[in-house]
């Protein structure tokens, strides 16, 4: 294959004296679609912000298109085409809908191409273009979670990372926004999601990695992973998909997850 956008190599990260991810190694190759999968409190959230810039790590190496990039801040890596939709989408509910995807632009020096882009977004969501005067937190969930993808677009990112992106929503509005992703990529625009909801990521994703208390206890290709029975019995069965407190059942009470022999 082809240089990864994205290798992180040995990553590690903390809360104090609580060790959130333990020596993760992961690749995102330009135009995938990679999931990180896991139950709550696996470090899915931990791994994007550190990612971003937004944690230092505590030991490990990020690399962009082999440039080391370890520790750089938020602001750098958003400048180096790094963007991430964080959870719960936080948009700036007090400001139109404009006015939030103006502001995921804001390091941009040249403001001329802004109003292009605008409408590029409005053509992904054409929701967000029947609602451009209004206020943001008078959204539904999924469409905030569309104005947050947006947000981050105008950013022109080259590697765009989604924390959650289904949380709260509907299961059609989740595979309207999954299925996004899919348009993204053949916009030529690499994602990297984490995702709670492993069916609706890995209906979509190319490969897929799964995080086990700051783990990687699994990866592989997106059919490799529907059929492994230890993916399929913690994230995939009715009980894992009801709610996430049974995946974390699971996934605290049972034993870590290991790949079959083939």
């Amino acid at each position: 294959m082809s240089q990864p956008l994205l290798a992180v190599r040995g990553l590690r990260a903390a809360y104090g004296r609580i060790q959130a991810l333990r020596g993760v190694d992961l690749e995102v190759h330009p135009g995938e679609v990679v999931a990180v999968i896991g139950a709550n409190g696996a470090g899915k959230t931990t791994l994007l912000r550190t990612l971003a810039g937004l944690m230092p790590p505590a030991g490990g190496t990020v690399l962009l298109e082999g440039r080391d990039v370890t520790g750089r801040p938020a602001e750098e890596m958003v400048r180096l085409g790094v963007a991430l939709v964080p959870e719960g989408r936080q948009v700036f509910y007090g400001l139109s809908v404009w006015d939030n995807l103006v502001l995921g632009a804001y390091h941009r020096r040249g403001q001329a191409d802004l109003r292009r882009d605008v409408e590029e977004v409005f053509a992904l969501f054409p929701v967000l273009a029947q609602r451009r005067r209004q206020a943001a937190g008078t959204l539904s969930g999924g469409e905030q979670q569309m104005l947050a993808i947006g947000r981050a677009l105008m950013a022109r990112p080259r590697l765009l990372m989604l924390d959650e992106p289904s949380l709260g929503l509907a299961p059609k509005v989740v595979r309207d926004v999954m299925g996004r992703l899919v348009e993204l990529r053949a916009r030529g625009v690499t994602v990297l999601v984490a995702e709670q909801h492993a069916r609706a990521a890995l209906a979509v994703a190319d490969r897929a990695y799964v995080l086990e208390r700051g783990r990687i206890a699994l990866a592989g290709s997106r059919e490799r992973l529907l059929e492994e029975p230890a993916v399929r019995a913690a994230y995939l069965g009715r009980r894992a998909l009801r709610t996430g407190a049974a995946a974390d059942e699971k996934a605290d009470t049972g034993a870590p997850l290991t790949m079959s022999e083939e």
